[in-house]
C-alpha cells in the first residue's frame, strides 16, 4: 500500500495491477475489517490522482474489490460521501456507489 505513495507512476500502476490479481486469486475473505477499511481509504486518497491513468487504475481495482468483498460498499459509502464533492471526476465517484450516491 505504501508504494501508492511512490513518485514513479510506474510503480502506481503496478501496484494496482497486483492488488487486483491478489484480491482475484485470495477470494472475499482475504481482506477484512481494520484491513479493508485501510485498503479502501488508501485507495480513495488516490482516486483522486492528478493523473487521469492512476486514477483508472485505482479505480479499476476498487471494483475488483467490490466485486470480490460486497462489504467493502458499506465502507466506501462512508468514506466517500464526505468526501464526494472535493474529488477532481465526480463521475468515478458515483460508478463506484451508484445506489448510494447523487454523483452518478
Amino acid at each position: 500500500m505504501k508504494r501508492l505513495d511512490d513518485s514513479s507512476d510506474n510503480i502506481r500502476l503496478n501496484v494496482c495491477s497486483t492488488f487486483s490479481a491478489l484480491i482475484r486469486v485470495a477470494g472475499p475473505d482475504l481482506l477484512s475489517g481494520t484491513a479493508l477499511e485501510y485498503c479502501a481509504e488508501h485507495f480513495l486518497v488516490h482516486l483522486d490522482d492528478k493523473n487521469a491513468d492512476i486514477q483508472k487504475a485505482i479505480f479499476r481495482t476498487l471494483e475488483v474489490l467490490v466485486a470480490h468483498n460486497p462489504s467493502v460498499v458499506d465502507v466506501l459509502s462512508k468514506k466517500l460521501c464526505p468526501i464526494g464533492t472535493s474529488h477532481r471526476d465526480l463521475r468515478l465517484v458515483g460508478r463506484l456507489l451508484p445506489r448510494h450516491s447523487p454523483y452518478g
